[in-house]
C-alpha cells in the first residue's frame, strides 16, 4: 500500500514556511527536520489501520503548524490569521472506557447473567490487563497483528493450552464488539491473526544468529540495544521495558527482572561479555517499532523470537543444566532443589553458562 501521506505534508509544510512568520517558521522546521524519521517509523503501510495512524500523524503536524487556518496576508500584523472552520476529530476513548462499556452491552443483552456478571468481569479484566501488560498499548487504534502475536506467546507460555486460549477468547470477544458497535475499529487484530487452532508447537521461530545479523544491518539503530539485550538474555517481551532495572553482583554486571507476576519470573541475569557495554544504559523507548522492523526482515518473527533462540542458544552449552535454563529465562523450576533461584541464585555460574555462548560478530553489525 503506497501513499504519499508524508511526501503531501512535507509539501504544505515548505509552502506554509514561505509565507509565515518568525515564530511559526520555527515551528515549521522543526517538524520539517523530524519528518524523516517519522516517515520511517510508520512505513511500510501494511493495511488501512496502518494508513489511518500514519494520517493522523500528518494531520497533528497540519494542526501545530496551523496548515488548517489561512495566513492573512493583506493586514500589516502578519501574525494574525483567520481560522478556517475545521470538522473535530473524533474522540477515541481508551481501552478501559471501552471495556466498561462491553461488560454493560454483555449484561444488557443478557450475555452475562446475573450472577456470573462479577466473575465474568474479573475474569475479562485480568485478560485485558495481561494483553495491556504484553502490548502497552492504551488505544485501540494502535493494536498492531504483531501485539497480538505477542500476547498469545506469552500467555501460551504462562499457562496451559486451555487457559491461555480461553484468556485470548476474553480480550478477542472485546475487539470483536468494538468493531461491531463502535467506528474506531474496522476489523479486529484477534481475528487477523485467528485463534489457538492455527497455534503449531511455539508458532514464532527462534532468532538465528544469522538472522539476528540481518536484523542489525536493516533495522535503525537506535533499536539494536534492546534486540542485542532480548538476544543474549531471552527475556520475555514485556519485561525489558516494564520490569527490568540494572545490579551489580558480586561483582557481575547483571539485568534484573522485577514485579513480575511469578516469583521464577524474578530474577538476575547476567550479561554477556559481548554487551556489558550496555550495563546503565536507558531501557526505555522504541515498543512500538521492535515488531515492525523484525517483521520487514523476517515475516514470520517477533520479539518473541529472541526468547526461542536463547532457550537454544543455552541448550547447546554442555554445562547448563535444566535448573540454570530454568533460572535464566525465569520457568518455574521442576527440581525442589532449585526452587530457590532468581535474585538469589549463583551469578557465577549463571555468568560462566552464558559467557559459552558464541558472540555475535560486531563488525557485521
Amino acid at each position: 500500500m503506497e501513499l504519499n501521506i508524508f511526501a503531501d505534508l512535507k509539501t504544505e509544510l515548505e509552502a506554509a514556511r514561505a509565507k509565515a512568520c518568525s515564530l511559526l517558521t520555527a515551528t515549521i522546521d522543526g517538524c520539517l527536520n523530524e519528518l524523516p524519521e517519522a516517515e520511517e517509523s510508520y512505513f511500510p503501510l501494511m493495511d488501512r489501520q496502518d494508513a489511518e495512524n500514519a494520517q493522523k500523524y500528518a494531520d497533528s503536524i497540519r494542526k501545530v503548524c496551523r496548515l488548517d487556518t489561512e495566513i492573512n496576508t493583506n493586514n500589516t500584523n502578519h501574525n494574525t490569521i483567520n481560522t478556517l472552520p475545521t470538522k473535530p476529530e473524533p474522540q477515541i476513548p481508551s481501552i478501559e472506557a471501552l471495556f466498561n462499556q462491553y461488560c454493560q452491552s454483555r449484561v444488557k443483552i443478557g450475555k452475562w447473567k446475573p450472577h456470573r456478571i462479577n466473575w465474568n468481569t474479573q475474569q475479562s479484566r485480568k485478560a485485558l490487563d495481561a494483553f495491556i501488560e504484553s502490548s502497552g498499548i492504551t488505544c485501540v487504534t494502535e493494536v498492531s497483528k504483531g501485539d497480538v502475536s505477542t500476547f498469545k506467546e506469552s500467555i501460551l507460555e504462562q499457562y496451559s493450552p486451555k487457559t491461555a486460549e480461553w484468556k485470548f477468547a476474553q480480550v478477542a470477544s472485546l475487539f470483536s464488539w468494538i468493531v461491531k458497535n463502535t467506528d474506531h475499529l474496522e476489523i479486529s487484530r484477534f481475528q487477523q491473526v485467528g485463534g489457538f487452532g492455527s497455534v503449531e508447537g511455539n508458532s514464532t521461530p527462534p532468532m538465528t544468529p544469522d538472522l539476528m545479523q540481518q536484523l542489525l544491518a536493516t533495522s535503525p539503530e537506535e533499536h539494536h540495544n534492546a534486540y542485542r539485550l532480548y538476544y543474549f538474555t531471552g527475556i520475555r517481551t514485556g519485561e525489558l521495558l516494564n520490569c527490568a532495572a540494572w545490579e551489580t553482583k558480586d561483582s557481575i554486571k547483571c539485568l534484573k527482572i522485577t514485579d513480575t507476576k511469578t516469583k521464577a519470573g524474578d530474577r538476575l541475569i547476567p550479561l554477556h561479555h559481548s554487551i556489558v557495554d550496555l550495563y546503565g544504559s536507558s531501557l526505555a523507548g522504541c515498543r512500538a517499532t521492535l515488531n515492525k522492523w523484525i517483521r520487514r526482515t523476517h515475516e514470520d518473527y517477533s520479539v518473541y523470537s529472541f526468547r526461542h533462540g536463547m532457550a537454544n542458544r543455552l541448550r547447546a552449552v554442555e554445562t547448563c543444566t535444566d535448573g540454570l535454563l530454568a533460572a535464566v529465562l525465569g520457568h518455574t523450576q521442576k527440581q525442589i532443589a532449585h526452587k530457590v533461584y532468581g535474585t538469589g541464585f549463583d551469578v557465577q555460574r549463571m555468568r560462566k553458562v552464558i559467557d559459552l555462548i558464541p558472540a555475535l560478530d560486531e563488525r557485521q553489525s
